[in-house]
């Protein structure tokens, strides 16, 4: 067991070339406009986990992006469940509550930054949300239509898994699905997604009709 927690920590050392050194904090004025605690790098997300290697250290996304990948998804709030995947301390949740949407989820592997993001929503008086802890290649996606928002949470051997799993969890629903952030060509090669939308930082994705629906 030890041996494995090293390796899986041996891994996620070797993204610090690409990313940077994991230590100080990144504010901005999104936590002092909207009372909450977002901000900052979180590094150890959870390091027993046998996907620690393929994840992503947790940091807050762009409000900005967040916004527009909402706006520009081309859904109804009102039938659409927002799904943040690896949804880190909650903040693409307390902007997505401000859309109406039908549902308001938020899954991450992190027992810690989970307990974050339900503070966070509850500061901002948001009473209709639910943040399950749960490792996103094993959760078990809500049959309902979906915009899942996922900000560049873990690498493709588990975004693949992922992408399985809401494909068949939506079967006869709409599904949307927002990326943000560096990664996610795979999602360029899955034949039953098409591009909607891509500038820097920002690609949408809807899932193509079924055949039968077309019938």
């Amino acid at each position: 067991m030890l041996r494995n927690l090293f390796f899986r920590v041996w891994y996620r050392v070797l993204e610090i070339p690409a990313r940077g050194l994991p230590q100080g904090r990144r504010e901005d004025s999104f936590d002092a406009e909207h009372g909450t605690t977002t901000s900052g790098i979180q590094w150890w997300t959870n390091p027993r986990s046998e996907n620690f290697a393929s994840g992503v250290r947790y940091e807050p996304c762009s409000p900005e992006l967040c916004r527009m990948a909402i706006e520009r998804s081309g859904v109804d709030p009102k039938q659409f469940c927002f799904l943040d995947i690896g949804c880190g301390k909650g903040r693409p949740l307390i902007i997505a509550s401000g859309y109406g949407f039908k549902d308001l989820i938020g899954v991450d592997y992190s027992a810690t930054l989970c307990r974050v993001a339900e503070r966070n929503l509850k500061a901002r008086g948001v009473e209709r949300f639910r943040i399950i802890n749960s490792d996103a290649a094993r959760f078990d996606y809500s049959r309902e239509n979906t915009l899942a928002f996922l900000y560049h949470p873990f690498k493709d051997d588990v975004l693949g898994t992922v992408l399985d799993n809401l494909r068949i969890a939506t079967l006869g629903h709409e599904l949307v699905i927002a990326y943000v952030g560096s990664g996610g060509d795979l999602m360029l090669r899955q034949e039953w997604l098409e591009q909607i939308h891509g500038v820097p930082s920002l690609r949408l994705f809807r899932k193509r009709p079924s055949p039968a629906s077309n019938a």
